[in-house]
């Protein structure tokens, strides 16, 4: 004989549960898995709308930046007017990083987001999938008993 034991579906931790048990262990896990993906589409959501705010906003700046004031009223020294001029390209180039940036960290938190939910979903379907075996190799375990039980008693 072998020390190394065959690998079944079957865990101790399940032989003396009922299938009701079993089922309302199972039902609880979906209970959990919806909670959590529930929540965690609430937050990418969340997330979404809150980037759609920031793009808003870039937006509005965007044509602001883009109407051109009335400079014929106006009469600066060349001086003056080449300060103006690298001051605002200055200041749009400076926008336009942070936009980026901000619109780059949004990103990858969403990014994160959904494969923390992936993740989290993947596992409990897992565990749900590895209940329903067990399960199956229960309901599988008893008709053959039965079976047996019948097939003996007729003898």
């Amino acid at each position: 004989m072998s020390d190394v034991e065959t690998p079944t579906l079957w865990h101790p931790t399940v032989a003396g549960m009922s299938a009701a048990a079993l089922r309302d262990m199972a039902t609880g896990i979906d209970q959990k898995h919806d909670a959590a993906h529930t929540r965690l589409r609430g937050d990418l959501v969340d997330l979404e709308n809150r980037l759609q705010a920031v793009e808003r906003m870039q937006h509005s700046h965007a044509l602001k930046l883009a109407v051109p004031p009335d400079i014929t009223a106006l009469s600066f020294s060349t001086r003056t007017v080449i300060a103006i001029v690298v001051s605002v390209v200055g200041l749009a180039a400076a926008q336009w990083r942070l936009n980026a940036n901000l619109e780059a960290s949004v990103m990858a938190m969403i990014a994160q987001n959904a494969k923390v939910q992936e993740e989290r979903y993947l596992s409990q379907k897992d565990a749900t999938d590895e209940l329903r075996k067990r399960i199956e190799m229960m309901r599988i375990e008893f008709q053959t008993f039965k079976e047996t039980t019948i097939r003996n008693g007729r003898r």
